[in-house]
């Protein structure tokens, strides 16, 4: 039997009615700073939120439903959505989406436009199944940036099968199994709080998909699993 790529914990299903969350592992990766065809997503990123957004007062970008619903989330926390933020630089600053990790960028990418919130872990480093879970404050890690952090109670956050937290909704990834530039496999963790869209899932990881291929077109996708606070199964 084929072991889970995702689990969900009873008391995330418990605490987190309406939410959903998805990995989606990749090999053959290749972390250059860019490639033609990922600019060119690039590009029309950058364009279609111009179109979209450039005009949008900040209470008139949080009409979009997907923003609206992590905004909602992020303000138990005494936070703002920091993709909208993103979104906002972009299409109003005229910021250009920068040539960085080009599996960064891809996740990057696929935030900016669904408005979604993902993270991405060097499939080597880590160990699977990863499991999506409710913190209860107790928790800590280290930062990405080398900061130590408690967990939030009443966050999602997603552990792998050691324990280890690898990513929390209001405080980000930490600095274990991060993407660096000799990553050549890694899984992109997405959560979904309550009030975005479904189709909005289905979207996002075929964005993901298209913009993996278009930065190292040898990839391969190895699965995807997703999860429902729902699923009581």
């Amino acid at each position: 039997m084929t072991e889970p790529l995702l689990i969900a914990s009873p008391r995330w299903k418990a605490h987190h009615s309406g939410s959903a969350a998805a990995v989606v592992t990749h090999t053959g990766l290749v972390a250059l700073p860019t490639t033609p065809a990922l600019d060119q997503i690039k590009r029309q990123t950058e364009h279609d939120l111009i179109a979209r957004f450039a005009e949008a007062s900040r209470s008139q970008l949080l009409q979009d439903p997907v923003l609206a619903a992590y905004e909602h989330y992020d303000r138990q926390f005494g936070q703002s959505f920091h993709v909208a933020m993103q979104v906002r630089s972009i299409a109003q600053k005229g910021k250009p989406i920068p040539d960085r990790n080009s599996l960064i960028e891809a996740m990057f990418l696929t935030e900016v436009s669904l408005g979604v919130l993902a993270a991405a872990q060097d499939l080597d480093q880590i160990s699977l199944p990863i499991t999506i879970d409710h913190a209860d404050g107790s928790e800590t890690y280290t930062r990405y940036d080398g900061v130590i952090e408690a967990c939030k109670p009443g966050d999602q956050l997603m552990r792998d099968a050691t324990g280890a937290i690898l990513t929390s909704i209001a405080q980000g990834p930490t600095n274990y199994g991060q993407v660096s530039q000799q990553t050549s496999s890694a899984a992109f963790c997405f959560y979904f709080v309550p009030g975005v869209p479904e189709e909005i899932r289905a979207e996002t990881i075929a964005f993901l998909d298209r913009a993996i291929l278009a930065a190292c077109p040898a990839a391969e996708k190895l699965g995807e699993a997703h999860v429902l606070a729902s699923d009581h199964t």
